[in-house]
Parts: C-alpha cells; structure tokens; sequence
C-alpha cells in the first residue's frame, strides 16, 4: 500500500489515475466534515466533490511539511464556508460575554442528553456560523488557534462564537428534554 505522498509524487509525475487512490482514502472522512457543517446532505455530496477537483488541481502546491489530511480538511472547510458564507454575518462589537472555560465540554454542557444522535441533530440546527466552530473544536478536534487561523478570524472571536454556540446548545437540548 501505498502511502499518500508516494501517491501524490505520483500524480504530480502524470499517472493521474492514481488521485483515484487518495479518492477512496478521504472521500469517508471528506464528505462527513462537509456534512457536520453543512447539515445537509446533497450540499455536503455537492461540497466533497469540489474538495476532490480543487485538490487535484493545486496539488503541485501541496508541501509535503503536513500531513495530506489536514490539507484536505482545510479545502473542505474553506469549500463549506464559502456556501455558507453569505448567512455567517456576525456582530462582534457588543460582546460582553465570558469566554468558555477551556475545561468546558460541549457534551458536559448538554448532560440534560443523553442520546449522541440527539445532539447531534441540535448542533446541526445551529447557525452556520456558530455550527461550523462546534465541528471544528469537538468533531475535528482542533484548538482555538487552529481554528481561528483556518477561518481568518481572532482567537477571541472564536472564543465568543463557542460560547455563544455552547449556551444555544443548552437552550435547546433543555427544551428538547422537556
């Protein structure tokens, strides 16, 4: 088997058959990010398929410094931004909420659930906005700064949306028990 690098090396040589690899690798994980931000899923087949065409054709612009899924999964966020974007317009200047604690879990905040598909369905409710900073620290996993940079926002900014995310998230998953 090959390893994704190999692959791309590859590809970049003229075997073009060979993206088909990476392909089947990330089309899983790709089109499950997409979804979780999109919430929806012809939007989100829709989204993977631009992923897959856009990464192909900058490839050569890959460095081999990270690991391919990150890059793959920075392309995949920036493509579900961009249809999301014209609904993600966020005031910022009356912000005068406390950031969340950073041993605050979103899952802990919604102990009122106990079902994960429940949640689920509430975080896809959410605003694009605030739904898409959800995915990327509790689904994806990533720190703030990895998601400010990967939005262009402030760390502070991203702080905020959380917050404002968390505290949606309780609203209405306690609505959803009663």
């Amino acid at each position: 088997m090959l390893s994704d690098q190999q692959i791309i090396g590859q590809v970049i040589k003229g075997k073009a058959e060979m993206f088909g690899e990476l392909v089947a690798r990330y089309q899983t994980p790709v089109f499950r990010l997409a979804f979780s931000i999109l919430a929806d899923r012809a939007e989100a087949e829709d989204a993977a398929q631009e992923v897959f065409i856009r990464a192909y054709s900058k490839l050569s612009s890959y460095t081999d410094s990270g690991k391919f899924w990150g890059w793959l999964r920075r392309i995949t966020v920036n493509i579900c931004l961009d249809k999301i974007r014209p609904y993600t317009v966020i005031s910022l200047d009356d912000v005068n909420e406390i950031p969340a604690q950073s041993g605050d879990s979103v899952y802990e905040s919604v102990a009122c659930s106990t079902e994960a598909t429940e949640l689920r369905e509430t975080i896809y409710q959410l605003p694009p906005a605030y739904r898409s900073v959800i995915v990327l620290k509790y689904l994806e996993d990533m720190n703030y700064a990895e998601i400010a940079e990967m939005l262009g926002e402030s760390i502070p900014n991203v702080r905020v949306r959380i917050h404002r995310a968390k505290k949606m998230l309780r609203e209405r998953m306690k609505v959803c028990a009663q």
